[in-house]
């Protein structure tokens, strides 16, 4: 019952942003929140012209349980980052499930995104580009913990499934985890 419910979310950014800022205020304490099925944004099987997430999401380190089982790319919490999108102190734990560019926090994240401060406790199982923290990054990533396990075929890390040359990978934990390159 409502504050202290149980919260699911499919591609709902606003809502999880929205209960986010109720927990910063106190105003709710959920049993749990689950992000289901595909994380938040560019799902290919929903929307040919789904928008990628390009605002600021402070998690204010509240853990997220994740409980995502998909068959698209660009899997996570946050599926597809662009822009100038910043993505700070978020915690998921649970299971993250996808094709390529799958990471606990954000599947893909494109050149001139943010994501610092976060920490990945879900076990993340993809094909290709596939990371405890994020996907494939083109951008910089610091100050993050990874401490499941992560799988896939190739291109596969536990912050980082893959990076290009813009990317930059500073100052982050991996710890009690295994990577399994099939």
């Amino acid at each position: 019952e409502y504050p202290d419910a149980l919260y699911a979310f499919g591609n709902a950014p606003t809502a999880l942003l929205e209960l986010c800022e109720l927990v910063r205020k106190n105003k709710c304490n959920p049993a749990g929140i689950i992000g289901a099925p595909v994380g938040f944004v560019h799902v290919e099987e929903s929307k040919h012209a789904a928008k990628p997430f390009k605002g600021t999401f402070q998690g204010d380190s509240y853990l997220i349980n994740l409980a995502i089982n998909s068959t698209a790319n660009n899997v996570g919490l946050i599926g597809f980052a662009d822009g100038k999108a910043k993505i700070t102190d978020v915690q998921v734990k649970g299971s993250v499930r996808g094709a390529s560019n799958v990471g606990g926090i954000v599947g893909n994240a494109t050149a001139g995104v943010t994501i610092s401060g976060c920490a990945n406790g879900a076990v993340v199982n993809g094909t290709t580009h596939v990371g405890g923290v994020v996907g494939a990054a083109a951008c910089p990533v610091s100050t993050c913990l990874n401490v499941a396990n992560v799988t896939g075929t190739s291109n596969v890390g536990g912050i980082a499934g893959s990076t290009d040359e813009s990317a930059t990978i500073c100052n982050n934990v991996i710890t009690n985890a295994t990577f399994i390159n099939s």
